[in-house]
């Protein structure tokens, strides 16, 4: 019974080991391809300067690079319209591989944001803002269930693929670089819910919790 529990957490560990192994070549990657993204967006900015447009004329093209962790880019479009109100339209997609209990996780879904600044715009200078957002997210997730010897700790398998409809609210700062480099930071949380037909076991839903730090141009 001894040399069981032992390779039990001999097997613990070194799955363990191999999970952090794979999250720090997630990193970076991440940063490998933040580096390019930033040296991208200041290439570009060197040719353009602002020329007198209003913001509410202006179209935002920016990445989340928290999403590159997934291996896949996410892509928003923002379009400023008058009294500091503004339209968001993003697509994500990723797939994380053996992080926390969770061996795969796969997503792609479009995401609409309305926004309302709190403060003008004006290049130079940022302001917080507050949002709704509505979209759909198709989620699969794949799992093997684990409990230790003495069953205090354990986690279900789980096996699925199923798409969901999710909303919420969101709050974040955006701030406009003189050059038209854009960043934006922002924090959103909601509900997803999935059709009666491709509901998991047991599972009516999800907590939707996001977190954005994006960094996109001003065209």
């Amino acid at each position: 019974m001894l040399q069981r529990s032992i390779k039990i957490n001999v097997v613990i560990k070194n799955t363990l080991f191999i999970k952090k192994v794979i999250f720090i070549k997630m990193v970076i990657c991440m940063l490998k391809r933040t580096f390019f993204l930033l040296a991208l967006i200041t290439s570009l900015s060197a040719f353009s300067q602002w020329k007198g447009r209003p913001i509410n004329k202006r179209i935002i093209v920016k990445s989340n690079l928290l999403n590159w962790v997934a291996g896949q880019p996410s892509i928003s479009v923002e379009k400023f319209f008058p009294k500091g109100f503004s339209a968001e339209f993003s697509y994500v997609q990723g797939t994380i591989n053996n992080f926390l209990f969770t061996d795969r996780y796969q997503y792609n879904g479009f995401l609409a944001r309305a926004k309302k600044y709190i403060f003008e715009i004006e290049p130079g200078s940022g302001s917080p803002f507050l949002g709704v957002y509505f979209g759909n997210l198709s989620r699969e997730i794949k799992t093997e269930g684990y409990t230790d010897n003495t069953g205090w700790f354990s986690f279900p398998t789980r096996n699925f693929k199923a798409n969901s409809i999710r909303t919420g609210a969101s709050t974040g700062y955006t701030y406009i670089f003189n050059n038209k480099i854009i960043l934006d930071a922002q924090l959103g949380l909601g509900y997803g819910a999935y059709p009666k037909n491709q509901r998991p076991e047991n599972c009516k839903g999800y907590l939707d919790a996001q977190v954005w730090l994006s960094v996109g141009y001003c065209f």
